[in-house]
């Protein structure tokens, strides 16, 4: 009977909330509520877009607007007959669809102008003059997609003067769920082409297989580069980047920004393989489309690559029209212009193996640059004009003069500036002893005994996981100071250390650095064959031995012998062999070197002096027979 009568009290319950819904059916102002109500469930459950979270939030807003207007006709409040406010409401309605669907995909008015002008700055190149540019957001930039174009630009920024981590966290910090597909797949593709700059070679592939869109040309050109730097498997560089070089032929709306860095970097390779004019044809699309781009750092790279691959192949009057064509397009009041046009004068000086051409552009470009820079970048600035006169065989003392005045500026610099600077000061000091600068001397030896190994240790546990390259250098550069500022010498801890350095390229797949290392542990036993002791130099000998041969069977079987980017282990393995007695080697790898037609003088001082010694050495020869 319980049952019964509990059966019949729910029963008697659900009647009365049918007869009260039979009543709110009734009810005109609450049927319309009810009925937008089920129509956005049944829109947003149907139409995925909606529910993005760019959409979402102005669509809600949106029906929420609309459900307050409809209520206030409903309750009278609002008059139907009144025409002039119908308009009005229609307009605002009208401007909130179009503002709000619009916003959702790119920058609108104050923010638009703004992003424009930044643009602007940063495809004029005036990045050195404007270290303030991205310090402060405009509180304006409220939005996501707002937010989202400034922080493209200011990675971009950051990337152009070389600051590539920071760059790498600008582009981490953007909230991935709020990209459309075509946004998340470009910031993972700039995020890739980091990685594989920081030597993250893995992390970059598990992007890239990620994306995976064989139709993206600027996926296939990443692609390309990792496969170089993991096997250096020039073939299957080549399929990639012809199969992207086909893509944009066909492709004129795609970016002109990235047209131009697939042309470079097919450019790059083709020159690699000894085909400098395929080099030259990708180089010479490259500048058409860097100049379409209006972008100067993308004219930079263009511009120098073309010219330095026109000298290489000999074709000099060609190359001075371009280089001429190239310094119209230069502005003397961008800092960034006078740095490049610099840089590449020395070059060429070096390339064409005129010395005196060299010394004059050196002396004239650093004193034209110098008083345009702020006083940490003038001091930047003597340091490299210092390593460019010293690797050139010129005397440095009008720099070193400088550099003395200011070494307690050097001494306070952050770091890597501070250890980098020092460095060079000490190479210079050691092998020109120029007398008169005594004091000089004791500040920089005493940071290179007492400071330098703590400083770089710091710096080395502030660097991120991904910075395998950065963090890779500065070990080494550890090394280098066990090796000349600590007493007694350890050889096999310092084998140990570079074996360690050689087990994370080896980890990270990279092929190219993993091979420096070990003609590194070579140099290193070359350094120690001149101990007195018999047996210690047998043994010395033994290791650069062990490890030359090691690098050279690892080349030959990459069948990679012509790759301008090993240039420098050309030089160096073939003076490890001259050293253990192995004369064939020896030339066989410095006609290798000589084939690429790179002048000795864009070389470090120590690589030069490999060279000269095996040149020496062989002319003996000759002159013999």
């Amino acid at each position: 009977m319980e049952l019964i009568g509990a059966g019949v009290k729910t029963m008697a319950e659900l009647a009365s909330l049918l007869i009260s819904f039979a009543e709110l059916i009734n009810n005109k102002f609450v049927l319309v509520n009810l009925v937008i109500l089920v129509f956005n469930v049944l829109l947003l459950h149907n139409y995925i877009k909606l529910r993005h979270p760019r959409y979402i939030y102005r669509y809600l807003t949106f029906m929420a607007i609309l459900l307050v207007i409809i209520n206030y006709f409903l309750l009278g409040i609002i008059n139907f007959y009144d025409v002039l406010i119908n308009i009005i409401l229609a307009l605002l309605l009208i401007t909130y669809i179009f503002v709000s669907y619009f916003s959702a995909k790119m920058p609108l008015f104050l923010s638009k102008i703004k992003l424009n002008k930044l643009k602007k700055t940063l495809n004029q190149g005036r990045t050195i003059e404007n270290e303030d540019l991205f310090t402060q957001k405009p509180i304006y930039m409220v939005d996501f997609v707002e937010k989202y174009n400034y922080n493209l630009l200011k990675a971009d920024y950051y990337q152009q003067i070389n600051k590539l981590s920071e760059a790498y966290q600008v582009y981490n910090e953007i909230d991935d769920n709020k990209l459309f597909s075509k946004e998340k797949k470009k910031v993972r593709l700039n995020k890739a082409n980091l990685l594989i700059k920081f030597g993250n070679l893995s992390k970059a592939e598990r992007l890239l297989n990620i994306i995976d869109d064989q139709n993206d040309p600027f996926y296939l050109m990443l692609r390309s580069i990792l496969i170089e730097r993991k096997t250096l498997n020039l073939e299957t560089v080549n399929n990639l980047l012809q199969k992207a070089v086909d893509i944009i032929s066909d492709n004129d709306d795609f970016d002109n920004v990235k047209k131009a860095m697939i042309y470079n970097n097919y450019g790059r390779v083709r020159c690699l393989e000894g085909n400098k004019t395929d080099a030259i044809n990708y180089y010479t699309s490259s500048v058409e489309l860097a100049q379409k781009a209006n972008k100067k750092h993308l004219i930079h790279v263009s511009y120098q690559n073309l010219v330095h691959t026109l000298i290489l192949n000999r074709e000099f009057e060609k190359s001075q029209e371009y280089m001429s064509e190239y310094q119209k397009l230069i502005d003397s009041d961008i800092i960034l212009d006078s740095f490049e046009l610099f840089n590449l004068k020395i070059e060429l000086a070096r390339q064409k193996m005129d010395k005196n051409q060299l010394i004059t552009h050196l002396i004239d470009s650093h004193f034209d640059l110098r008083p345009k820079l702020s006083q940490d970048k003038k001091l930047a600035l003597d340091i490299n004009s210092l390593r460019l006169m010293f690797n050139s065989g010129m005397n440095g003392a009008v720099i070193l003069r400088e550099i003395n005045k200011n070494i307690n500026e050097y001494l306070t610099m952050k770091m890597p500036g501070r250890y980098n600077a020092l460095k060079e000061i000490s190479i210079v000091l050691k092998q020109l002893r120029i007398r008169g600068n005594s004091a000089l001397q004791r500040k920089v030896i005493a940071y290179m005994k007492k400071d330098a190994i703590s400083d770089l240790e710091d710096y080395i546990l502030k660097l991120e996981q991904y910075e395998i390259k950065e963090k890779s250098y500065y070990l080494k550069e550890k090394i280098g100071l066990i090796r000349d500022y600590t007493e007694p010498y350890n050889f096999e801890k310092t084998y140990e250390l570079l074996d360690d350095i050689k087990n994370i390229y080896q980890n990270n797949n990279m092929l190219a650095e993993r091979l420096g290392v070990e003609l590194d542990i070579a140099d290193e036993a070359l350094f120690n064959i001149t101990e007195d002791s018999i047996k210690e130099k047998d043994k010395f000998f033994e290791v650069m031995k062990k490890y030359v041969e090691l690098a050279d069977n690892e080349l030959v079987k990459l069948n990679s012998l012509s790759i301008l980017e090993l240039d420098t282990y050309y030089v160096r393995i073939a003076f490890y062999y001259l050293v253990i007695g192995n004369d064939k080697k020896a030339k066989f790898y410095l006609d290798k070197f000589e084939s690429l037609e790179k002048s000795i003088l864009n070389y470090a001082l120590w690589i030069q002096k490999y060279y000269i010694e095996l040149k020496k050495h062989f002319e003996k020869k000759i002159k013999r027979f």
